[in-house]
């Protein structure tokens, strides 16, 4: 009778219990999936210093590396300009900042780098011959 209510019990909780951490695990997945951004990288490069440099990280992370996430490459993937802003702040994981001496002049490279700064963006720096971290007089 014990025996028999207890067997019943565990007969019945183990299903249940499985059911209930299927339908959890699916909704991990679910909300995962639904949280990721269209782009695991974006490449912030000053075209004069190192266009050549963002073609060859984006085909070395996509297929050399074989990289699962999309690469943003303003050549590639941007038609709208007014966009611009929203791949970094909404579309893209990491921002991958190529450091060519010229970068720090560069009005659109320099909103991307703040508007990723300001929304948690990771930032990556990736420093080039000739880029020097700016003093207090370029700052100021």
């Amino acid at each position: 009778t014990e025996v028999t209510a207890a067997l019943c019990l565990v007969t019945i909780s183990i299903p249940l219990l499985l059911i209930f951490a299927a339908a959890a695990y699916a909704v991990v997945v679910h909300l995962s999936n639904s949280s990721r951004k269209p782009f695991g990288y974006f490449i912030c490069h000053h075209k004069t210093g190192s266009g050549s440099m963002a073609r060859l990280l984006k085909m070395t992370l996509t297929r050399g590396l074989k990289v699962n996430d999309k690469v943003f490459l303003d050549c590639d993937d941007l038609t709208d300009l007014r966009r611009l802003l929203n791949y970094v702040r909404s579309q893209s994981d990491t921002l991958v900042m190529l450091c060519s001496a010229d970068i720090l002049m560069r009005y659109w490279c320099m909103a991307e780098v703040v508007t990723a700064k300001t929304n948690s963006i990771r930032v990556i720096r990736v420093l080039l011959p000739g880029f020097t971290d700016p003093d207090e007089d370029f700052i100021n």
